[in-house]
């Protein structure tokens, strides 16, 4: 303790900081520094799990209706989920190989194969025209 009306020197003031420190961090008795640190990391990625599903929903909300200030929203939901342990599935074209549709043209008959061949045409020219909608379009920044 110091005397009333001391002033106190730069490390007497350090010490006191320091002193405060240590008592606002301090751990019970019997607890080691990473034993503190265990418990604080998995209580923090249950914190996260139990948060994971509203942060997805803040995602699908956000996918149906984007707007520019949706995008920190969107990078910290998708942070939340990092830690959550919820990782995309990267997608394999050879899974589940049995489930695609096979055509055959021998299973037609010729006016079926007529009615196909018309709707593809109708496809492929529309597809023609939005491209050359968009094709004069020139990148604005």
């Amino acid at each position: 303790m110091r005397a009333r009306g001391t002033k106190l020197k730069n490390t007497d003031k350090r010490e006191m900081v320091v002193r405060a420190a240590k008592r606002m961090f301090r751990s019970p008795s019997k607890v080691t520094l990473k034993q503190a640190m265990f418990r604080a990391y998995h209580n923090s990625r249950k914190l996260a799990r139990l948060a994971a599903p509203n942060a997805m929903q803040t995602l699908i909300d956000i996918a149906g209706n984007p707007d520019e200030e949706a995008r920190v929203r969107v990078v910290a939901s998708l942070a939340l989920l990092d830690r959550a342990g919820v990782k995309p599935i990267d997608f394999d074209p050879t899974e589940g190989g049995g489930e695609g549709f096979d055509f055959n043209p021998r299973d037609y008959t010729t006016e079926e194969l007529e009615v196909l061949e018309a709707a593809l045409k109708l496809m492929v020219e529309k597809r023609e025209e939005k491209e050359k909608v968009r094709a004069p379009r020139c990148d604005r920044r």
